[in-house]
């Protein structure tokens, strides 16, 4: 099994305040997304394996493709591989713990 290729780098995506990096292996990468209110983060996800998203805290919007689903604290979304993805916070602060697969 080889390590999957991006050019999305992971660092390009942690260039804000607004996500924290949480672990990386040679498996993962775990970060949290938080935003607030009216704040907006998005990703092309076209070189992305399949990604799950658990809101830890808050509400907002999360969408995937063309499809967008309000959430709340305790929901989980599973993004399947290359679909774009974006995180719209509707509550003061809106969390998001990403958990990103390295392997294909």
């Amino acid at each position: 099994m080889a390590i999957a290729k991006t050019q999305h780098r992971l660092a390009d995506y942690l260039t804000d305040n607004q996500v924290e990096l949480i672990h990386v292996s040679d498996v993962l990468k775990h970060f949290v997304i938080n935003l607030k209110r009216g704040e907006r983060k998005a990703c092309g996800g076209a070189f992305h394996p399949e990604v799950s998203f658990y809101v830890v805290e808050g509400e907002g919007t999360i969408s995937i493709g063309d499809e967008a689903h309000e959430v709340k604290a305790g929901d989980l979304l599973i993004c399947p591989q290359g679909k774009p993805h974006a995180f719209t916070a509707s509550s003061d602060k809106f969390s998001i713990f990403v958990s990103l697969p390295m392997k294909q």
